[in-house]
């Protein structure tokens, strides 16, 4: 993984389509879904930002301003053959970058309750009761840059 590097993806593009077939495969397939045109359209209000080796999709996910100095990380998918190998914490730290650099100061996520370990080693924090979405139990966190 020599070739690694960050994109930003245009909704409708070639890259768009190979980052839904990653969520799908990540996100939703495993739990019996996949997406709807709905589930898909505020995608394009959204920033996409991507980890690539070469032509290959490693990661994804998305960003969206939430409130005055807050945006929201959601859709957070990594390649399944790669995952525990860094590339999320990798991924994740770029889009705090980014967000940092749009002038916001608080990073907020819904986690499923099984990768909350992986937000708190960035330091994210639990800050809502559980809640179930789409069928799992999740939790609200958030962490200030």
């Amino acid at each position: 993984m020599d070739r690694l590097t960050f994109r930003t993806v245009s909704v409708g593009t070639r890259e768009y389509q190979t980052s839904v077939r990653l969520r799908q495969q990540v996100l939703r397939w495993p739990i019996g879904l996949d997406f709807t045109e709905q589930d898909l359209a505020g995608d394009v209000d959204e920033t996409i930002l991507s980890l690539w080796n070469g032509a290959l999709i490693l990661g994804v996910l998305h960003v969206l301003p939430e409130g005055p100095g807050q945006h929201r990380v959601r859709q957070v998918a990594i390649e399944p053959t790669v995952q525990g190998v860094g590339l999320g914490r990798r991924l994740m730290l770029h889009a705090e970058a980014e967000i940092a650099r749009l002038g916001s100061r608080e990073v907020v996520l819904c986690a499923r309750d099984s990768v909350i370990p992986f937000y708190e080693r960035l330091d994210y924090k639990i800050i809502s009761d559980g809640f179930i979405e789409v069928g799992i139990p999740h939790h609200s966190m958030s962490k200030s840059l």
